[in-house]
């Protein structure tokens, strides 16, 4: 939503009728940083531009001083939607309120220093949501250079931001492997997906692209590194490998309650997609043979969909 708080609007002007004589707007002039003469159009005349009029009768009206010039006419802009706008800048714009109430001038210089501020708070704003959250961001323009790589960023690939700001992704990854590619080249949105953008690292991704109306125009996404757990979940698949039956998984698993029929359940569910899966349970709570059994219980195997974590509440099962 547009902000103008920090808009200087200049209020220093005055109305002028057409019929006004050339040698009155002049003395108004003097103590008035603008003049507004309105008829057909509107027209803004700043008072250090006055010399342009010094060759023109003083007694001319200056409604016929403008014509003869030549001059440029002011649009006119409610303030809620200066910013949406795309007239002209070539002259200063006259602003109304909601109730068309005449507010003042804004000139170019002062939209263009109003537009610089917002930038600035716009980006402190985006840095430090950046930093806050604890997964590794990183935001690109539509040519993939990147603008954005915050500090769990930094720790997770090891590339500094100095090394990679202002500089295109595929510098420092495989294009192959890198996400935000796909969503510069497709447009769509991924959430929670599966990805291995280097050979070491194990992320879980959610992606997006920026959009100006029906162009993309760039980039970003969070990326949860998950490495330690897969290696985890790897360890453990190879120690418990032998302890359930392929061909019928979850039969070889036996035990009572609500709480372990639901988990059972829900695991022969998740067990035909290929959705990552996070177990949670104290040690010894069946979580190895199940992950074992969510991995042989689809159609294929899913390797790494089943990730092991060795806290929460015994025996129950959750989805990620």
């Amino acid at each position: 939503m547009f902000n103008a708080e920090h808009l200087h609007i200049e209020t220093s002007y005055c109305l002028i009728e057409p019929s006004a004589s050339l040698a009155g707007v002049r003395t108004l002039a003097e103590t008035h940083r603008y003049v507004i003469v309105i008829q057909d159009d509107a027209f803004v005349v700043a008072s250090d531009e006055m010399h342009y009029f010094a060759a023109l009768e003083a007694g001319r009206a200056i409604a016929d001083c403008i014509r003869e010039l030549n001059w440029k006419s002011s649009r006119t802009e409610n303030l809620e939607r200066l910013a949406e706008s795309n007239g002209s800048w070539e002259r200063p714009v006259i602003i109304r309120d909601a109730a068309n109430e005449l507010k003042g001038i804004v000139t170019a210089e002062s939209f263009i220093h109003f537009i610089a501020a917002e930038y600035k708070r716009i980006a402190s704003y985006l840095s430090v949501l950046s930093e806050t959250v604890n997964d590794a961001v990183t935001a690109v323009d539509h040519e993939g250079r990147v603008i954005l790589w915050n500090s769990e960023a930094e720790r997770v690939y090891a590339i500094k931001k100095e090394d990679i700001i202002g500089r295109k992704i595929g510098d420092h990854f495989e294009k192959d492997a890198v996400m935000l590619h796909t969503i510069l080249d497709e447009g769509r949105t991924v959430r929670q997906v599966y990805h291995q953008p280097t050979p070491s690292k194990h992320v879980l991704i959610n992606a997006s692209p920026i959009l100006e109306g029906n162009q993309v125009r760039g980039g970003i996404a969070t990326e949860k590194d998950i490495t330690r757990i897969v290696h985890l979940n790897e360890e453990l698949y190879s120690s418990v490998l032998l302890r359930i039956e392929q061909e019928r998984p979850f039969s070889s698993i036996v035990g009572m309650g609500p709480f372990f029929k639901r988990s059972i359940k829900a695991a022969q569910k998740f067990a035909q997609t290929n959705t990552p899966v996070l177990l949670k349970g104290e040690s010894g709570s069946g979580k190895e043979m199940l992950a074992q059994a969510i991995h042989y219980g689809g159609g294929t195997a899913k390797s790494s969909a089943a990730f092991l974590a060795l806290r929460g509440y015994a025996g129950r099962a959750s989805g990620t």
